[in-house]
């Protein structure tokens, strides 16, 4: 926050005091405004970040420039979620009219553009896999696969779990605070406390009652396995090794690594394609997101 200039600081604190925001967020807001103030600094000498949204404006769309022709390579220009998280925070602290109305319909172009490169990003991730929808759940199908890769991916293209979901759940014990899974009436009862969205959607319960799911978690139960899925050392995958060690298992099974959003935006794009509406709220309804 000492990097930022007085008037800016002052905004952004402002901001915060208002509202109930984590730690994480707030670390990550005031690293969003100091780069975007020091890139406003090559335009003014006194880069007051509220009393320049004209030029401000221009600098982001020449960042988003920038980031667009190096092919939105890390820390090169601005991609444009950056720019549209940024303007609706700087939406909150504009009293102008002119300028209020300015950030609105930049706002509408940001998300446009977000839009825009997202699709494009799926588009390439798709071709750049080759992992077909086909392939995925024809894997499951398959005799040859051992249990611990049959039950990874039924939970990835079943209901579309990210890292965080798969990272500590408990096979021993029932708690109100981490994941875990039980049996109950011959079949799988796999709760989740932890995951993303935790705070806006709250717990999400589903029963699986597929009988090779159900059978393989029965006898790591019975066998007295604490954890879902262990390491070498029997300890858990955190949500950073998960996605390690998705992309091991499936580079094992399909000839390529894949992370679990490149296995979530193949089940999205095949229900889209095939016009599948029911299957994609049913999915969508076990991998919240905000829309």
């Amino acid at each position: 926050m000492d990097k930022l200039l007085k008037p800016n600081r002052d905004a952004l604190e402002e901001y915060f005091n208002e509202r109930t925001v984590s730690d994480n967020t707030r670390k990550n807001y005031i690293y969003m405004f100091v780069r975007i103030q020091e890139q406003l600094r090559t335009k003014l000498k006194i880069p007051h970040i509220l009393k320049n949204i004209h030029t401000l404006l221009i600098l982001l769309d020449e960042q988003y420039v920038l980031a667009k022709e190096n092919n939105f390579a890390r820390e090169v220009g601005l991609k444009p979620v950056i720019s549209a998280m940024f303007l609706k925070i700087l939406l909150q602290m504009i009293k102008n009219k002119i300028d209020y109305g300015r950030v609105i319909d930049a706002i509408e172009v940001y998300d446009k553009r977000q839009i825009d490169y997202t699709a494009s990003k799926t588009k390439s991730q798709l071709e750049e896999s080759g992992v077909s929808y086909d392939k995925l759940t024809n894997a499951l199908k398959d005799k040859q696969i051992n249990e611990i890769d049959y039950v990874l991916l039924f939970l990835l293209i079943k209901f579309g779990v990210r890292n965080t979901d798969l990272s500590y759940v408990y096979l021993q014990e029932q708690s109100q605070e981490e994941n875990h899974m039980f049996i109950e009436d011959k079949s799988v009862v796999y709760v989740r406390n932890k995951y993303k969205l935790k705070k806006t959607f709250g717990t999400i319960t589903v029963k699986i009652t597929d009988e090779k799911f159900v059978s393989i978690i029965e006898n790591m139960i019975e066998s007295g396995k604490q954890f879902l899925f262990m390491n070498r050392k029997n300890a858990t995958y955190t949500t950073q090794t998960m996605g390690h060690y998705i992309k091991q298992q499936t580079k094992r099974i399909f000839g390529i690594g894949l992370t679990e959003s490149v296995i979530h935006k193949t089940i999205i794009n095949h229900y889209k394609v095939t016009g599948n509406d029911q299957a994609l709220i049913d999915y969508n309804t076990t991998r919240p997101h905000h829309f």
